[in-house]
């Protein structure tokens, strides 16, 4: 705010603008020259009259030709190198939609319970392996596969033989002969401990598979088989995990 004290013609300093260029990537200054002021003195006591002159911008020596008046840009600056372009937004495609949270808990627990799964299925699998009574539970297997042979019909006295020969080896061995060849004697020894039925019930079937076997009769009696099968169900060995 300007208050007048006496009439007369008055000049404002210059005002001096700094300003950087981008296209010449340097600093510019401007120097713009205010009109003149001129205080009359009236009726009512001084006062300012309008300008007569506009007011003009004169660069300094930094800048050899004046600088036209200011507009406003067309386009927007740009600094540095410029920027790759940008494809256009063409075409369609499809997305997955966020999954839920229950969903998102359930993937994520997966491969835990996988993991899991895989370490019980290796720690049975170990177990049998490690078993102190693996080859005797196999013994008993083998029994009850080598009689269910023998009930089916059939003539084939080499198969029925080959039956014969592999239920007396399993016999041996779930009473833990090893044995290729075992003999009653040999088992003789290791069944004391079972019952004094079932072990004369296991002696005469062995000397009824040794008759047919190697001597002149070359039938078994007709409840062999129940009688052997009987004889392996009241083993009491627990089966193979």
């Amino acid at each position: 705010m300007m208050i007048p004290t006496q009439s007369g013609e008055f000049e404002l300093p210059p005002v001096k603008f700094v300003y950087f260029d981008p296209k010449k990537k340097s600093y510019e200054s401007i120097e713009a020259k205010p009109p003149k002021i001129s205080v009359t003195k009236g009726a009512g006591g001084l006062s300012l009259s309008s300008p007569t002159a506009t007011s003009t911008a004169t660069a300094t020596p930094t800048a050899k030709q004046p600088l036209p008046q200011a507009v406003k840009p067309t386009t927007p600056l740009q600094y540095g190198a410029p920027a790759l372009p940008r494809e256009p937004e063409q075409g369609w495609g499809r997305g997955f939609a966020p999954v839920g949270g229950g969903l998102l808990r359930f993937f994520c627990a997966l491969p835990w319970f996988l993991l899991l799964g895989a370490w019980w299925n290796w720690a049975r699998r170990r177990s049998v392996m490690t078993d102190p009574e693996r080859s005797r539970k196999e013994a008993l297997i083998d029994w009850k596969r080598a009689v269910q042979t023998l009930r089916q019909p059939g003539e084939n006295t080499t198969l029925r033989d080959k039956a014969l020969l592999l239920w007396q080896k399993s016999v041996a061995g779930t009473f833990g002969v090893d044995s290729a060849t075992p003999s009653w004697s040999d088992l003789s020894l290791v069944t004391v401990a079972i019952p004094e039925g079932d072990r004369g019930e296991l002696e005469q079937c062995w000397e009824e598979s040794e008759e047919v076997l190697y001597g002149r009769n070359r039938q078994l009696e007709e409840r062999w088989c129940d009688r052997a099968a009987n004889l392996a169900a009241r083993i009491d060995l627990p089966p193979l995990k």
